[in-house]
């Protein structure tokens, strides 16, 4: 999947925790072509947003494979976040 469809999942949960119409932006993280995902007008103030990211490499956790890192956030934060991420590659290359 790409960045883009991952964000279209995540914004058509069928909770719909984004509300009826999340709005999708696309952004660079950290040198990575990446995904905000953005409330509709009508979820209130402090509603939440994430941003999509692809990891450099995919990530093993408890023998499952993940290639993209999903931050969620306050909307009214969420960029400051993703502005400060920074993947390290856990082999000690930085």
């Amino acid at each position: 999947m790409t960045p883009e469809e991952v964000a279209r999942h995540e914004a058509s949960h069928k909770l719909k925790p984004n509300g009826e119409r999340p709005r999708l932006e696309k952004t660079t993280v950290n040198g990575r072509e990446g995904y905000f995902v953005f409330p509709s007008p009508e979820s209130g103030v402090g509603a939440g947003a994430c941003c999509v990211v692809p990891y450099p490499r995919p990530v093993a956790i408890t023998g499952e494979k993940y290639h993209y890192f999903i931050l969620y956030a306050d909307a009214k934060h969420i960029r400051d976040l993703a502005a400060s991420l920074r993947f390290i590659d856990g082999e000690g290359g930085g």
